[in-house]
């Protein structure tokens, strides 16, 4: 004679211990899910995408740029500078003129976002300087002869970097008196030979 047997019997282990489907289903939903937030945290920690491609500061621009000259090497110059074209922090190439006596200029640069990003500031072929966020650049000495050309670079965190250049240019004096034409000053004619006197 067949026995029908129990119900939960049918069930196997979820019979035997007198669990239902759904109650045994949910332990091994919460165990993989437990598992796949494991495996993301890991690739979370050991990222290895290049550096420029991971997150931080990438802006590598300037928020302003003063430019100072002076008659001296001193930590503070006093004449402030007008750039041409008025300064943009898109804008990487300027001009300004300094009075005939002036020796050295001064940059005060900051950048846009000052999070992990470096300054450098010099003449233009050479070692740039360090620049000390906040602070003003060292004099720099202008050329005795033609313009001289002074850059300020900012790296951003993940290496971005960028350039600003601003030619400096000497106003010299100009004497009128040299550059006007001699008016002669008396006229005689003697035996009708003329005489013009300067």
């Amino acid at each position: 004679m067949y026995v029908t047997p129990p119900r939960n019997a049918r069930s196997g282990i979820a019979g035997r211990y007198g669990m239902t489907r759904a109650a045994f289903s949910l332990p091994l939903a919460l165990a993989l899910l437990a598992a796949a937030l494991a495996a993301l945290a890991v690739l979370m920690v050991h990222d290895t995408r290049p550096a420029a491609a991971q997150t931080g500061n990438t802006d590598a621009r300037l928020g302003t740029l003063v430019a100072y000259s002076g008659t001296s090497a001193a930590s503070t110059l006093p004449t402030r500078l007008t750039l041409s074209p008025a300064f943009d922090r898109d804008t990487t190439h300027y001009t300004a003129t300094v009075d005939s006596s002036a020796t050295h200029v001064q940059l005060f640069p900051e950048p846009v976002r000052p999070a992990n990003v470096t300054l450098k500031a010099g003449v233009q072929g050479t070692d740039l300087a360090d620049v000390g966020f906040g602070q003003r650049t060292a004099a720099i000495a202008l050329s005795e002869t033609g313009a001289t050309a002074v850059k300020v670079r900012v790296t951003a965190e993940n290496g971005n970097t960028k350039d600003y250049t601003i030619i400096v240019s000497r106003r010299y004096a100009v004497d009128v008196h040299e550059m006007a034409p001699r008016v002669p000053t008396s006229f005689k004619v003697e035996a009708g030979i003329s005489t013009i006197s300067v």
